[in-house]
């Protein structure tokens, strides 16, 4: 039960760094919706 305690309290500690992880993630997501959709036509 620690665990997801930590999960939880973890990114409010550290709202940078949360932020900055949610960002990489959205371009990845986005760069790689971009090349199926160039490739594609």
């Amino acid at each position: 039960m620690k665990f997801f305690q930590l999960i939880l309290k973890n990114p409010f500690r550290n709202k940078i760094r949360s932020i900055l992880a949610i960002i990489g993630i959205a371009i990845g997501i986005a760069t790689i919706v971009a090349l199926g959709i160039i490739t594609e036509g």
